[in-house]
Parts: structure tokens; C-alpha cells; sequence
């Protein structure tokens, strides 16, 4: 394994120092040999100026998360050297005690040194244990022992390294990979029962283990007493806060992320995942805030830059997710989440050249990826291509059940189609698994329009504008549906509002020409349903209301070019209309043969 090694000031990657860490990687190596089956070597050495938090190995690793990246290596580890010795050889502050952490998911190590650098092997070794799963123990022969007091590695831990011994690296995958979960868990479970030393810290990584799993309600039991203690103990919040996310529980979620961030304001992962509770609970705004802050505090860290990449996507500014996930695929080409997501912003951006080779790139590499397959069914639907664009997103439903987009873009798919009755049940399962998901609210509300009842859709288009105001298509249909029942004076304000969100919406400019005709505002109508045919595509409707409107305003040479464009499009005007524009212009109306 290939470890970072960032040096605190005094410390500077000088041979002198190499020679000494290399010893001590070494040494830690050679006690970890037995059980972990891999090597130890240093890949890089690195200066770490921005470590300040010297006193405290929590603090330091916090740092070390946010300003030293991984590299190609496996393994982070920022050391802070013991203090500076004066002429005589004295020290000239009082050491402190040799302390770590270990971020066990992400596979960092901070280290504070209480002696030479030769000596601090067993420290390291007792780090890079818990990177791999060990817990502490009460035997003070191991070197799990809390005060690191043994050289060998206790029988429970060795088999939890073993267990460990090809974990991942990367901060969007969980360490273990999924055939050895289990066996670690009840590893975890029998220390609970005979080590009280390192009791809390297996509950938290049995309870870990769950939450991978779905077992969120046990994984809950499990933390909730440790997270609600007084101090509450925060490496158990956090995942359970996970676990209450996972459960669709935001509100609790987001309030125990408020607590943790009491005492850790600048934990960049937790402002990350306050930003994924706060996106499923439909507050995108909130959540890009708190991305922003995240990557404010650590400007690589590559889940926040994906998934503030995403929103920003779902939000329509393409061009600034493309410019985020790129980053993010920089930072870890194998996060194939993050490429799929950069497929669906390039297709929103209209590069289709670009959104097929990302889709492309990722299928290849996972062929069960439903996010993938969701934005293939996009592109086929895209290319005119609706047999393509169904089998892939039921293929992405079929892969993930829970997966809510795949569930609405089929929908739409029907509803095009003109199938509301399959469209209303896969829009009423996106919103049992999303109830936040304002776009859902939307798709079932144009099934209801469909159904003709009017009321029932305007409900929810009014629920899907109270979890997104700023919602244009919401704006839109709602006044749709006021139209159709008879508001006409509301209908022309809802569409106004979709036009100013959204200028290029045909759909909107159509209804609200509509509303301004029922409310006999000729003049403005007739300027609305130029607008439509400005926008594209032809539209025989607005040719039809144009012919009657230029017809009302004695303007019959013009009402006769716009009829017939009617007609070629497909609307055929009334009997009783034909005959009035037959007599105003002396024209005979072409008839079919």
C-alpha cells in the first residue's frame, strides 16, 4: 500500500527524514504483516503548512481531510513532529503525549509524534489498524490496547484486518467491500459482548454496516443512545443522522446535523451531508449552500463537487454543473456516479455528442447502473427514439426500484404518448418514494389535466409551487387548470409568472394567450400566440385562435392565411367559421378530393 506522508513544519522531506520514516513505515509494516498480507511503502512526502491544530490529533486530521489530497496513493498520513529541541538538545516545550486519528472511512491518519521519528512505528501501526476495521481493546499486550502498550495484534483484530485487508480508498465507496460486511459486523457484535474498551466504537461500526446494508431501523436503536448522551458522542451523530436521511426522516436528520455542527462548524462532511438531506427534502437552494460551504471548507472534496453538480443540473444551469463534475471526475475517474451525472449536464447543455460518450463510458464499466441507463432512456427519447427510451428506463427502474427520476421520465413518456392511465401510477410511486419531489407533483398534475379534473391537478401543481416557487412548469399548468375552471384573470397571472421564470416556454406563452382570448383581451392574446409560433415549433392551435382573432378585427385576408395553416397542421376549422371566411373574401374553402 502506498502512503502520502504530509510533514508539519519543522519537519521538510530532506533524506534525513525519508531515511527515518521509511524505518518507521517499515517497522509498522512488519507488525501488521501477519494479519494484513500487503506491504507498506511511502509514496510521496509532502510539506503540510496549514496544520495548526497541534494539540489535538482530531483537529489535525479534520485538516489534513481538507488540505492534503490523496494523490495516487492509498493512504493519507499528516505527522506533526515533536517539539523543537534547543542547542543543548533540550526540549524546549513540554512534549505531548504521542496521540492519532483515523478518518476510517476516507483512509487518512493524523499523528502527533511524542519522540523521534525512528520510534513512532507503533502509533502508526495502531492508526493503520483502525483504518482496517480494529477496535480498541482492555488486553494491554496488543497494540490495540488504547495506550498502544502491546507489539502484537490481539486474536478479534487480526481478524478484523484480514477481514479489511483489500478495502477501497476513496471518500464515495464504503471501505469493506459487500461479501465481507457481514462477517465484520458480527465480529463487531462479539466485541460488544467482551471488550468494553472498544465497545462504542463496534457499535458505531456494526451500526455502519447496517445502515450499507438498509437496516436503518437497527442501525438507529444502536446510535441513538450514544448520539444522545451528554456529550453526545459525535462519530455516532454522524451516521446516525445517515441512517435517519436514508429513512426519509429529514427533519430529524437535519436537526441532529444542527447539534453536530454546534461542535464541529468546520467539519466539511457534515455541511456535505446536511446538503443531501436538505435535497431530498426539495430545499435545492438550501443544499447548494451547503455544498458551497463544504467546499468552502475543502475545496476538493470530490462528493460535495458531484453532488453540488447534480443539483445544479436538476436546477437547468447546465454549463456550471458540467464545469463541477468534471472537477469531480478529475478527482476520482472511478466515480461512475459522478460521470453519469456529467452525461445527464451535458445533455441538459444540449451536447448530446458529449452526453452519449460520458453514458457510454460509464455502461461499459457498470452495465447495472440506473443512472446511466435513465439519462440513455433521455437521449433515445431525445433521438426520437420512444422503443429505445422505454426500455431503458425501465431497465434503470428494474435496477433500482427506488430510483424516482426513471419512475417520472417514463411517465412523461406515456403522458406524451397519450396513456395517463399508465402514467398515473409510475408518477404517485416517484412521489412515495420522493414526496418532495416537486417535479413528480408536476407530471401527475398534467395526468389529472388529461383526466380533466381540474381541481385535483390544480392541487397539486399549488403543492409543487409550495415546495418550489420558483417552479416555471408549475406556474404553467396551474394556470392551465384555472383556465379550464373558468379563472381566467388567475390563469393569466400564473402564466406570466412561468414566462418570467422560464421566457422560452412555448407552453406557457399558449396558455396564457388562451386566458387573455377567454378574457377578450384580443390585442394581447394575438401578440401571445405570435410568440408561440416564434418560439416553434408550428402550432396549428395558435395558427386557429390567430384566424379568429385577425377575423374579429376585420383583418379577414389575414385570418384566411392563418386558417389555412391551421388546416395543414391538422386543425380543422368550425363549419360556421369556414363559411363566414368564405363569404368575407369570396374565396371557396378547399375541400378534401
Amino acid at each position: 500500500m502506498r502512503l502520502r506522508v504530509a510533514l508539519a513544519p519543522p519537519l521538510r522531506p530532506t533524506r534525513v527524514t525519508s531515511t527515518d520514516l521509511a524505518d518507521a513505515v517499515s517497522r509498522a509494516g512488519g507488525l501488521l504483516a501477519p494479519h494484513l498480507g500487503r506491504d507498506l511503502e511511502i509514496a510521496q512526502l509532502v510539506p503540510w503548512t496549514t496544520a495548526t491544530a497541534r494539540d489535538s490529533a482530531d483537529g489535525l486530521l479534520l485538516e489534513l481531510l481538507q488540505t492534503i489530497g490523496r494523490g495516487d496513493a492509498d493512504i493519507v498520513v499528516g505527522l506533526v513532529p515533536p517539539p523543537p529541541a534547543n542547542r543543548r538538545g533540550l526540549v524546549v516545550a513540554r512534549s505531548p503525549r504521542a496521540s492519532g486519528s483515523t478518518a476510517y472511512e476516507e483512509g487518512y491518519i493524523a499523528l502527533i509524534a511524542g519522540g523521534s521519528l525512528r520510534e513512532i512505528h507503533p502509533l502508526l501501526a495502531h492508526e493503520l489498524g483502525h483504518l482496517f476495521g480494529a477496535i480498541h481493546v482492555g488486553d494491554q499486550r496488543s497494540l490495540m490496547h488504547a495506550r498502544v502498550s502491546g507489539r502484537e495484534i490481539d486474536s478479534l483484530n487480526a481478524e478484523l484486518i484480514a477481514l479489511h485487508c483489500d478495502r477501497r480508498f476513496a471518500a464515495t465507496t464504503f471501505p469493506l467491500v459487500e461479501e465481507r460486511r457481514e462477517a465484520a459486523r458480527v465480529l463487531y457484535l462479539r466485541a460488544l459482548q467482551t471488550e468494553r474498551a472498544g465497545a462504542a466504537r463496534a457499535r458505531i461500526l456494526a451500526a455502519r454496516i447496517d445502515i450499507e446494508a438498509g437496516r436503518y431501523a437497527g442501525a438507529i436503536e444502536a446510535l441513538e443512545p450514544l448520539a444522545g448522551g451528554r456529550p453526545p458522542d459525535l462519530d455516532a451523530a454522524v451516521p446516525l443522522a445517515i441512517a435517519l436521511r436514508r429513512s426519509r426522516r429529514y427533519g430529524d436528520a437535519l436537526r441532529l446535523y444542527e447539534r453536530i455542527l454546534t461542535a464541529r462548524p468546520n467539519d466539511h462532511r457534515v455541511h456535505y451531508n446536511r446538503g443531501i438531506a436538505l435535497s431530498h427534502q426539495g430545499d435545492t437552494g438550501a443544499a447548494v449552500v451547503a455544498y458551497e460551504r463544504a467546499l468552502g471548507l475543502a475545496p476538493d472534496f470530490q462528493p460535495a463537487l458531484a453532488n453540488l453538480g447534480e443539483v445544479q443540473a436538476e436546477r437547468g444551469r447546465a454549463r456550471e454543473a458540467i464545469a463541477l463534475l468534471e472537477r469531480a471526475v478529475a478527482l476520482d475517474p472511478a466515480d461512475l456516479g459522478a460521470r453519469a451525472n456529467l452525461g445527464y449536464a451535458h445533455l441538459a447543455a444540449g451536447d448530446f455528442e458529449a452526453a452519449h460518450a460520458a453514458v457510454a463510458y460509464v455502461l461499459d464499466r457498470d452495465p447495472a447502473s440506473a443512472n446511466a441507463h435513465n439519462t440513455l432512456g433521455m437521449l433515445r427519447e431525445a433521438g426520437g427514439d420512444r422503443a429505445g427510451a422505454l426500455r431503458a428506463f425501465r431497465r434503470a427502474i428494474e435496477l433500482d426500484p427506488a430510483y424516482a427520476d426513471p419512475l417520472l421520465n417514463l411517465a412523461q413518456l406515456h403522458l406524451d404518448a397519450g396513456e395517463p392511465e399508465a402514467a398515473e401510477p409510475l408518477a404517485r410511486r416517484a412521489l412515495e418514494l420522493r414526496p418532495s419531489l416537486a417535479a413528480a407533483r408536476v407530471i401527475l398534475g398534467r395526468v389529472l389535466l388529461r383526466a380533466e379534473r381540474w381541481e385535483d391537478a390544480a392541487r397539486e401543481f399549488e403543492r409543487a409551487l409550495d415546495q418550489h416557487p420558483g417552479l416555471a412548469a408549475a406556474h404553467g399548468e396551474l394556470g392551465h387548470a384555472r383556465l379550464m375552471m373558468g379563472d381566467a384573470a388567475r390563469a393569466i397571472g400564473h402564466c406570466r409568472r412561468a414566462i418570467e421564470l422560464d421566457p422560452g416556454s412555448a407552453n406557457a406563452h399558449l396558455i396564457l394567450a388562451h386566458a387573455l382570448l377567454a378574457s377578450e383581451q384580443l390585442d394581447a392574446a394575438r401578440d401571445a400566440y405570435l410568440r408561440v409560433l416564434e418560439i416553434g415549433p408550428p402550432n396549428g392551435v395558435a395558427h386557429h385562435n390567430l384566424a379568429v382573432i385577425h377575423f374579429r378585427s376585420g383583418e379577414v385576408e389575414r385570418a384566411w392565411e392563418h386558417a389555412l395553416r391551421a388546416l395543414a397542421l391538422g386543425i380543422e376549422p368550425a363549419a360556421d367559421f369556414v363559411f363566414e371566411l368564405e363569404r368575407a373574401t369570396g374565396r371557396a374553402w378547399p375541400r378534401p378530393g
